[in-house]
């Protein structure tokens, strides 16, 4: 959630309390509950002398509104109030085994003591300016989860989000590369870098955007003065797919990778 959205959403709340369309503790929870937000009751009253409480949206800063009426004397329904209530449409922010699992093509690449390394990209555009996020991860549908409920606030994908937010730009996932590795080798998970490497290189010589690159990137390895190959901008254009779809979907893995690892894919 970008701040000119909460900024935006903070205004438009209290226009609505102070206009009287929200004029008891009930309709404002209501509402709260309604948004997949979270309340926090506020001791303090205003400088103004009204009651204030506040108001976060999942994952954002939390803001204040101010109030004609006591929020305290209301029997507030359990879960409501200091962020007890997660949006249930939104992950926590380490997600489990169970609630998580695999991809269709996903889980079948770790029997017999395999480890895939998805090497994935996080494309987006506006149609005239172009930014991408690159990762590696042994757990795909987790990773993708965690990504899309934005766990890592300013650090990891979150400057990728927040320019799609700017730019009016869809998120889409691409699988780019994959490594089949065996379980306790170290040399996998070296092998897994440099492709990650590869591929943000490729990406930048491409003249991508890498938001925060620098923060999240630094520690990649570039590839040799000799790789010839080029980011496949056509090929992504048509095999990424938003990453909403993924989640809710759930398509085989597939669907939105590279022809050139489709056939290492089950």
């Amino acid at each position: 959630m970008s701040k000119r959205t909460e900024t935006i959403e903070k205004a438009e709340l209290q226009a609505r309390i102070d206009s009287g369309e929200i004029k008891d503790v009930e309709t404002l929870v209501a509402l709260i509950l309604s948004k997949g937000w979270t309340m926090k009751r506020v001791s303090k009253l205003s400088p103004d002398g009204r009651h204030q409480i506040g108001v976060r949206i999942y994952k954002g800063n939390v803001f204040r509104v101010k109030l004609d009426f006591d929020p305290s004397r209301a029997n507030v329904p359990r879960g409501t109030s200091d962020f007890a209530q997660k949006p249930q449409h939104v992950l926590t922010h380490r997600p489990t085994r169970t609630r998580i699992g695999f991809l269709p093509g996903e889980e079948a690449l770790r029997e017999n003591s395999n480890r895939p390394f998805w090497i994935y990209g996080l494309v987006a555009t506006n149609g005239y300016r172009y930014a991408c996020y690159v990762g590696q991860t042994v757990r795909l549908l987790r990773r993708l989860h965690e990504h899309a409920a934005r766990s890592r606030n300013g650090r990891s994908s979150s400057a990728l989000f927040e320019w799609a937010d700017r730019h009016d730009a869809d998120v889409e996932v691409i699988v780019l590369d994959l490594h089949l590795g065996k379980r306790g080798d170290p040399i996998a998970g070296r092998t897994a870098l440099e492709l990650e490497g590869k591929w943000l290189w490729l990406a930048q010589t491409a003249n991508i955007e890498t938001p925060l690159s620098e923060n999240w990137g630094w520690r990649l390895p570039k590839p040799s003065s000799d790789c010839v190959e080029e980011w496949p901008s056509e090929e992504i254009k048509r095999s990424a797919l938003p990453i909403n779809v993924v989640l809710e979907n759930r398509p085989h893995v597939v669907e939105f990778s590279l022809g050139s690892i489709k056939a290492h894919i089950i």
